[in-house]
């Protein structure tokens, strides 16, 4: 059974805890990057210099453990949080901010993982975590973070 039916096979509590298990590893691949690298890009459209801010994708992971999924509150963090994904995602799209594969894939990782919360499914009909584990094993096994073999007991027990 490959990755993509193993994660059909779970139910949608133990997807999201998955999720987040092997999104969290990918965090020190980012805080690595942001030790020597600023994060921040120049929009080449308007030529605006925009900051990303770190704690993003920590904020992202310790959101997703929330369990008050629907609540007034929750939306309202929910909208905030995926905010500030929009211009960093448009500038990785559009080239105005590069950055080395591993550090990307854990990126877009992370942005699956809170996208996938309220859209499970992808516009080619993925589950959203499916994705957000493909991505997040990407970064992984591209910044030698992790074994095969580790990533694999994240996913399976």
């Amino acid at each position: 059974m490959d990755l993509q039916e193993y994660c059909k096979t779970l139910s949608k509590e133990r997807l999201l805890n998955t999720t987040i298990k092997i999104c969290e590893k990918t965090l020190p691949i980012w805080d690595n990057y942001s030790l020597t690298n600023k994060l921040e890009y120049i929009d080449t459209v308007v030529g605006l210099l925009h900051n990303v801010k770190k704690e993003l994708l920590f904020n992202s992971i310790q959101f997703a453990k929330r369990k008050d999924f629907g609540t007034k509150v929750w939306k309202k963090d929910y909208s905030d949080l995926t905010e500030g994904f929009v211009d960093p995602i448009s500038a990785i799209q559009d080239m105005d901010w590069e950055l080395p594969s591993d550090v990307k894939n854990g990126f877009y990782a992370i942005y699956n993982l809170i996208t996938g919360i309220k859209e499970p499914m992808t516009l080619f009909k993925e589950q959203t975590h499916y994705v957000s584990i493909n991505q997040a094993i990407q970064a992984l096994e591209s910044s030698n973070l992790m074994s095969t073999n580790q990533i694999k007991d994240i996913l399976y027990h």
